[in-house]
């Protein structure tokens, strides 16, 4: 199968500009970790513009020297956040071969499922809405919000619809335009209505069903061969 691409490698990058890195005694992970899931949870109940760093220090047990050795400042502090609960709850396709069109539909059925699930989960939802409202005030970060997340999601779908359409399995002529479409069926007006406050997160059960009307309707318009 085609190898997928690699996100973990592309946003390297990206978390060497997210916290200062001085000489010294290396970081401590768990604490840094803490100081995140503490801004996180700051950010969703009061929004960005309310949380100061030290409030989030106070939260978080440690002292304000602490956090900005972590984190340059509440900017690049809000990036890690987008990027941690991004990289956490991204949906991702198995290492398992894949041999039949039987088999290609399962995992993209198993991928659609992460995918409303992470489009559903309070966190992000929450993050989302906070993304939002400060894109103006900081559109270098929104850009990084989206690269961390769609974008990662989106070249995932792209490479195993390239795959698929190397095996005959479905047939695009744009794989890009497929995947955004299919990602665009998966969302849905729920999605909005949720964000909206209009409706409540979606069962497992229907999330299933979603995802799988969702995916027929997507290959029975790009169309696609019989089972292999």
């Amino acid at each position: 199968m085609t190898q997928l691409r690699n996100s973990d490698e592309k946003m390297q990058n990206s978390e060497s500009q997210g916290a200062r890195r001085p000489r010294g005694r290396p970081k401590d992970d768990s604490l840094r970790l803490r100081i995140l899931k503490c801004a996180t949870d700051s950010f969703l109940e009061h929004g960005y513009q309310a949380v100061s760093m030290d409030a989030i220090a106070e939260a978080a047990e440690v002292s304000n020297r602490t956090v900005y050795s972590h984190f340059e400042n509440k900017e690049r502090l809000l990036a890690a956040v987008f990027r941690h609960e991004a990289e956490r709850l991204r949906p991702h396709f198995s290492g398992n071969a894949i041999s039949t069109s039987s088999e290609f539909e399962s995992a993209l059925q198993n991928f659609g499922e992460q995918f409303v699930g992470l489009l559903t989960h309070p966190t992000i939802n929450g993050m989302g809405r906070v993304m939002v409202e400060e894109a103006r005030r900081h559109p270098e970060m929104a850009k990084e919000f989206y690269a961390w997340g769609p974008t990662q999601t989106e070249n995932q779908l792209v490479d195993f619809i390239e795959f698929g359409k190397q095996h005959g399995w479905l047939f695009t002529a744009d794989c890009r335009l497929a995947a955004q479409q299919l990602l665009a069926l998966w969302q849905g007006i729920w999605h909005f209505k949720q964000q909206l406050g209009l409706a409540k997160r979606l069962s497992t059960k229907k999330i299933t069903v979603h995802v799988k009307e969702s995916l027929q309707l997507f290959l029975d318009g790009v169309g696609r061969p019989g089972h292999g």
